[in-house]
């Protein structure tokens, strides 16, 4: 009996480990996803899932939905590259470990077919140590339309995977926008670890992450990483920095082979940032089907008084070059945060500037904060160089947050040669295109166009060019306007200057093409509001629209305040646009209203076809018709009689009416061909001699550059441009003989 008794259990123990040993081979897992309709749902949020008995956890992930999906049989796994309000990175992970370890993971996989087009790359990563840190198995893979199988070894006895987009260390969860980039995952399976052979390879970094730390703009760091390697003699090892990093980090070398069997390769790894903010990136190695991943980042943080521009060092000579947002983002940030007026210093654009992704940077100079306490100017000399700064958005809100322009504030201050396109400006008050307030700066060749809009929302001014000009008399000269102004509430707006508030201005060679719109103020073309003077507007025109709800709008130059005793002068300028409102129009100005005050008008102006005249006052000006101010005749009118001939039409250019960006080569029809017969003038030993009555007497070359009448040389061919005793234009080609 007892020999019965021990063979029987003998038999049962041999069963039992024969059990158990089916069991340990039994711990392969996988998940069909037949029934992930009712295990994932159709919610692309976060999830805390059991599929098969294993724990998972997903973002960006649902069931199958749709025609669209891949699926091998009923269900299928759908999971977003983007999605709206992005909170985390798309994955799904393995939440705890399974038992029998981790070999192989494996699936099928396809593109969503709505998302074709618009794939991105995902990679398996490994944890070891609960989640902390993550290394990438393999190389990424991106899904098409072809239905693929992904298989990676990764041979762990206890750990995590996940499949997770192959840039999150550089993704910006904020461009996620809308839902795209998906793809489908089915017939997800894992195998159990399998003892490591002694000839396996290994590639790995003995550390998961390089944290480089607080940095400042232009500094260089490096630092060292250890990548072990075995089993890998003669295979290339490549080395790289994740492409959207390579602006920050680089590394040295960038391949190895090894020539023994196990090494460590030291690798240096440099951080050189240009921006401020954290970076981050990675870096990975590949050998064959092997690869490793490193992580990297800095803090990059300010340098009070340290400017990083594109080189110069700001003299005349050698002005700080601008060529990127980032150099108008650092100008910005020194006169704000540092207080750095820049004065006597020079600077040079030498590329268009694209400011999208610099949105509601500071103006450069400003009185944010507590109105008139807090002051900050620009005092520099900006060249722009001919070049446009674009996509430039400056919208706030609050009375703490007025003075909007790209240069908000500049006092004794130099402007030139730039252009603003395709921009958004917008504030409660004092808005502008190129500079909001003014005080004793000179703006020259600047110009705002068409697809630029200035609004003010609260209560005062709004202005193509500047705003308002305060304190110390400042000019502006040769510039355009073709912006649409706003001001929707009280107050006024102006094309080129929205407010004058100091003696000695001056507004020559403007034009303003674009319309302007106030629902009550004072409005006009050239200057909206004239609070001080006296002021100068001379070779000025207006052909965008003007409009008002209330008070007065005028095309050239607006009210002078009542009760301020000084001088508006205005000459040879014209306005070809409609002026309309509800109070009274003019079409050049509304003159004085009270006797001390002097308006000093010649030479002036206005379209008669769309003209509609709504006062008995004097209209300060002389209606033509649109044919006529398209033609020579306005350009005589303009012209002739002076020392220097401004005014020419350029094809294609203001709808047809003239511009005063001549050279002086401009001749009137009449007198471009006249061939000396009977002389006007004389000239005696290189010296012209003009007859009595003659008056404005101008002599040019042939190039239409100025001469001294004093000094002509002999041979040399000129015009001579005259007043005579009528008051006629006459002007006549003459030859200088030999003395």
């Amino acid at each position: 009996m007892k020999k019965v008794t021990t063979a029987f259990l003998f038999v049962c123990l041999a069963l039992f480990a024969s059990l158990r040993l089916c069991a340990q081979e039994s711990q392969n897992w996988s998940y069909d996803f037949e029934d992930a309709k009712k295990a994932i749902g159709d919610q692309h949020k976060k999830l805390e899932l059991t599929l098969n008995g294993l724990k998972w956890v997903s973002y960006s992930l649902r069931c199958n939905g749709d025609a669209d999906d891949y699926v091998d049989g009923k269900g299928s796994a759908r999971i977003y590259g983007e999605k709206s309000y992005m909170k985390e990175m798309p994955y799904l992970q393995l939440k705890e470990n399974k038992p029998g370890g981790i070999g192989t993971v494996s699936f099928d996989y396809r593109a969503y077919k709505k998302h074709a087009q618009k794939q991105i790359a995902w990679i398996l990563e490994v944890s070891e140590d609960g989640g902390t840190t993550w290394s990438p198995v393999g190389n990424s893979f991106t899904p098409s339309m072809e239905v693929s199988q992904f298989s990676r070894r990764v041979n762990v006895t206890e750990g995590l995977v996940r499949i997770i987009r192959a840039d999150y260390s550089s993704f910006d969860l904020k461009n996620g926008k809308k839902f795209q980039s998906a793809f489908n995952i089915d017939n997800l399976a894992i195998s159990d670890y399998e003892e490591e052979e002694p000839t396996q390879p290994v590639l790995k970094f003995n550390e998961p992450e390089i944290v480089f730390g607080e940095m400042h703009k232009g500094e260089s760091k490096t630092l060292k990483a250890a990548l072990t390697y075995k089993n890998l003699v003669n295979q290339a090892i490549t080395i790289n920095i994740a492409e959207a990093g390579k602006a920050f980090f680089s590394v040295q070398p960038t391949t190895f082979t090894p020539e023994e069997p196990a090494g460590v390769l030291e690798l240096e790894i440099t951080c050189s940032p240009s921006s401020l903010g954290e970076i981050k990136s990675s870096l990975a190695v590949v050998c064959g089907e092997l690869s490793a991943e490193l992580q990297l980042s800095a803090k990059v943080v300010r340098e009070k008084g340290v400017y990083i521009f594109g080189g110069g060092d700001g003299t005349q000579e050698s002005p700080y070059l601008i060529s990127a947002p980032e150099h108008l983002w650092e100008l910005s940030t020194g006169v704000d945060e540092d207080k750095n007026t820049f004065a006597g210093k020079y600077f040079k654009q030498t590329a268009d500037i694209d400011m999208s992704n610099y949105k509601n940077m500071t103006p450069i100079g400003t009185n944010f904060g507590v109105q008139g306490t807090n002051n900050r100017y620009f005092s520099g000399h900006y060249d722009g160089g001919g070049h446009k700064v674009s996509k430039l958005t400056l919208e706030f809100n609050g009375k703490n947050y007025i003075g909007v322009a790209l240069f908000g504030s500049l006092k004794n201050a130099r402007i030139e040669h730039l252009t603003l396109s395709d921009s958004r400006i917008k504030a409660d008050a004092i808005v502008g295109g190129i500079t909001a307030a003014i005080i004793g700066s000179h703006i020259s060749d600047c110009h705002v166009e068409k697809d630029v809009t200035i609004t003010a929302t609260k209560h005062s001014y709004a202005g193509g060019i500047a705003c308002g000009a305060f304190g110390e008399p400042s000019t502006i000269e040769k510039c355009t306007s073709a912006a649409t102004i706003q001001v929707t509430s009280s107050m006024g707006a102006g094309g080129i200057l929205a407010v004058n508030s100091v003696q000695g201005s001056s507004i020559s060679k403007c034009v303003n093409m674009g319309s302007i719109y106030t629902r009550s103020g004072q409005i006009a073309g050239i200057v909206g509001y004239i609070e001080d003077g006296p002021i100068t507007i001379q070779d000025c025109a207006n052909t965008g629209k003007i409009s008002s709800e209330g008070s007065v709008a005028c095309g050239i130059a607006g009210l002078l305040q009542p009760g301020i005793p000084s001088t508006v002068n205005i000459a040879y300028c014209y306005n070809a646009a409609i002026v309309e409102g509800t109070d009274e129009v003019f079409p050049i100005t509304v003159g004085a209203v009270d006797d001390s005050q002097t308006f000093n008008l010649k030479n002036n102006y206005y379209n008669g076809d769309v003209y509609k005249i709504t006062s008995d006052k004097p209209l300060y000006g002389e209606a033509m018709t649109a044919a006529e101010m398209k033609s020579e005749t306005l350009l005589k009118k303009l012209n002739l009689g002076r020392d220097f001939y401004p005014w020419e039409i350029f094809e294609g250019k203001n709808d047809g009416f003239p511009l005063p960006f001549g050279d002086g080569s401009w001749q009137p029809t009449a007198t471009k061909a006249i061939e000396v017969v009977e002389a006007l003038f004389c000239v005696v030993n290189g010296k012209l001699i003009v007859p009595e009555g003659m008056h404005s007497v101008a002599v040019y070359a042939m190039d239409g550059t100025s001469c001294s009448p004093e000094q002509l040389t002999q041979g040399a061919c000129y015009i001579v441009r005259a007043i005579n005793s009528k008051g006629e234009s006459v002007a006549q080609k003459i030859v200088i003989p030999l003395f």
